[in-house]
C-alpha cells in the first residue's frame, strides 16, 4: 500500500512478448521467440516522460534503472537520470535481440553500474585483457564511481574508481537449477546496500547470497520473503 505507481501508456507500440520454449525433463529453455517492437518513441511520449523525471526522480534516496534497450528511454531521459539522482544505481543489459545497437555510453558519469563480464567485453570490443585491468579501463571511459561485474560461478568482482580499490566475492550457489532472475536479484540487493552503506564488501557479499537463493528455484515460482533472506545471511556471517 505505500509504493506508488506511475504508468506510462502508449497505445501505438504492442505489448513486448518474450516465449521460452522449455524442455520438460531438464527445464531448460531450447528456444526464445521475442515479438519486439524496439523503435525509440516519439518526441511527445518521450517528452512526457522526460519532464515527469525532471520534477520527481531528485526526491528518491535511491533511484535503480533497468535499460533492457527496447526504446523506451532516449538519450535525453538517461541524461535527466543520470543528473537529478541522489544516488543512482544502472543496468543496462546487452542482450541478444539488442546486440550491436545498444550501448552504456548512454549512462555515461553514472554512480553504479552492474554488467556481466561478457556485457563488459563486448562493450570493449575485448576478450582478452585480464578482467581486473579491463574494468578499469571501463570504469575512467565511461566515468562510472563503482562498477559490479558478475562472472557466474567466478563470482563478482567490484571496483571502485575513486578508492581505486578491487574486491572480489566468490559464489556460493550450492544447488543450481535456474539462473534466469539472478542478476536482477542481485541488483536490487547490492544496489540497496550500497545506498546505506559504504562497506561494499557486505552489500556485495548480501548480492551474491540472495542470488544463490534465487538460483535454486524455476523462474519466479519461489518468491523470496525478508524473514527467508535474514536468517539465511545472520547463519552465512555466523
Amino acid at each position: 500500500k505505500n509504493i506508488k505507481k506511475f504508468v506510462f501508456q502508449n497505445r501505438n507500440k504492442a505489448t513486448i512478448e518474450k516465449k521460452r520454449f522449455v524442455d520438460e525433463v531438464s527445464n531448460s529453455k531450447i528456444l526464445g521467440v521475442y515479438n519486439i517492437d524496439d523503435k525509440e518513441e516519439n518526441y511527445s511520449s518521450q517528452n512526457k516522460k522526460n519532464n515527469f523525471l525532471k520534477k520527481n526522480v531528485n526526491k528518491y534516496d535511491l533511484v535503480v534503472l533497468s535499460d533492457y534497450g527496447h526504446g523506451l528511454l532516449d538519450k535525453n531521459i538517461s541524461k535527466t537520470i543520470i543528473r537529478k539522482s541522489k544516488f543512482l544505481f544502472v543496468n543496462c543489459q546487452i542482450n541478444a535481440n539488442n546486440r550491436g545497437s545498444h550501448s552504456i555510453i548512454k549512462y555515461k558519469g553514472s554512480h553504479n553500474l552492474i554488467i556481466n563480464e561478457s556485457e563488459l567485453r563486448y562493450e570493449m570490443r575485448d576478450n582478452k585483457t585480464q578482467i581486473t585491468n579491463l574494468v578499469k579501463r571501463f570504469s575512467n571511459l565511461y566515468d562510472i564511481s563503482n562498477v559490479v561485474v558478475t562472472q557466474g560461478s567466478e563470482g563478482t568482482l567490484f571496483y571502485s574508481k575513486k578508492e581505486n580499490n578491487i574486491l572480489n566475492v566468490p559464489a556460493i550457489a550450492n544447488k543450481i537449477v535456474d539462473k534466469v532472475g539472478t542478476g536482477d536479484m542481485m541488483l536490487a540487493t547490492i544496489s540497496l546496500f550500497f545506498a546505506v552503506s559504504k562497506d561494499h564488501n557486505i552489500g556485495l557479499v548480501a548480492g551474491s547470497m540472495f542470488g544463490a537463493k534465487t538460483i535454486e528455484k524455476y523462474g519466479n515460482e519461489n518468491i523470496l520473503n525478508s524473514a527467508e533472506l535474514l536468517k539465511f545471511f545472520s547463519s552465512f556471517i555466523k
